[in-house]
């Protein structure tokens, strides 16, 4: 009886697990499509999702030298850890990198 009891609780346990995975947000594939000169909406489109705002930075314009920088960078990451950063200036990805994505 109780090898049936700990069988049941030990099911229960498996299917909460298999119901809380959940499929990656950001894939190798996804990130291979994304390339520098990007706006941040295409990006967003090619991953389906917005990212998570992780810095930014904004240098004010000099009139007649230089006009004002904005440096946003965002982050997708997937439930097992695995992410992508991507780096935009003035909307236009500049760098992107990754970590464990399948």
């Amino acid at each position: 009886m109780k090898k049936i009891i700990y069988l049941i609780i030990l099911m229960t346990l498996i299917s909460f697990v298999a119901c809380d995975v959940k499929p990656p947000l950001v894939t190798l594939e996804k990130y291979h499509k994304i390339a520098t000169g990007m706006s941040y909406s295409q990006v967003v489109e090619i991953i389906g999702a917005p990212g998570t705002e992780m810095s930014r930075n904004e240098m004010p314009a000099i009139p007649g030298a230089m006009p004002g920088i904005l440096t946003v960078m965002f982050m997708w990451q997937n439930s097992d850890g695995s992410n992508m950063n991507a780096m935009f200036q003035n909307n236009k990805l500049i760098s992107k990198a990754q970590f464990g994505l399948r």
